[in-house]
């Protein structure tokens, strides 16, 4: 699990960013504590990925006044759990993007919007396997596009949706 979750944080540019913010921190934030809790232990979040910003809105540095959660990355032992995991976050309505790692797949999903009996259409599937051997390849980088740091920062995928045009056909790698 953890060496999943340290190969893709660090391929999505959150590892060392001051965004980038471990579960064991989340009761020290200045907001969302409660919410981040639950988010924890409730959601299996590991960690998130947001922006801190001042009490004029301008982006500052960690420790400011306020930290905005973008990306929550949640793992799962079991495959069944990923969709309670999105149900869960979809309903609690913090974080507009929501990785879930299991044993045998990453999914990319949509933190505000959620689709019970079309769950398994509205999510981007990635086997791990697949993921660790194409890490640096073009496909990946289409379907993760939205969630690098750099792309969430600048605002450039805001607010298109996850599933894009050009990911349809790459939705499920096996």
């Amino acid at each position: 699990m953890k060496q999943t979750v340290d190969i893709l944080t660090e391929y999505l540019g959150y590892k060392n960013d001051v965004g980038f913010i471990d579960c064991s921190s989340f009761a020290h934030l200045p907001n969302h504590r409660h919410a981040l809790r639950i988010a924890k232990h409730n959601m299996s979040v590991v960690s998130a990925f947001g922006l801190w910003t001042g009490s004029n809105g301008a982006i500052n540095q960690s420790g400011q006044n306020r930290f905005t959660p973008l990306v929550f990355i949640s793992y799962v032992e079991d495959e069944d759990d990923a969709m309670k995991v999105h149900r869960s976050v979809w309903s609690q309505r913090l974080t507009p993007y929501l990785v879930i790692i299991s044993p045998k797949h990453i999914r990319i999903c949509q933190g505000f919007q959620y689709s019970s009996s079309n769950w398994e259409k509205s999510v981007i599937k990635i086997s791990v396997t697949e993921f660790m051997k194409i890490t640096n390849g073009d496909q990946l980088s289409d379907l993760f596009s939205h969630l690098f740091s750099k792309n969430l920062r600048s605002s450039i995928c805001w607010p298109g949706p996850i599933i894009a045009s050009k990911t349809a056909n790459l939705r499920h790698i096996s």
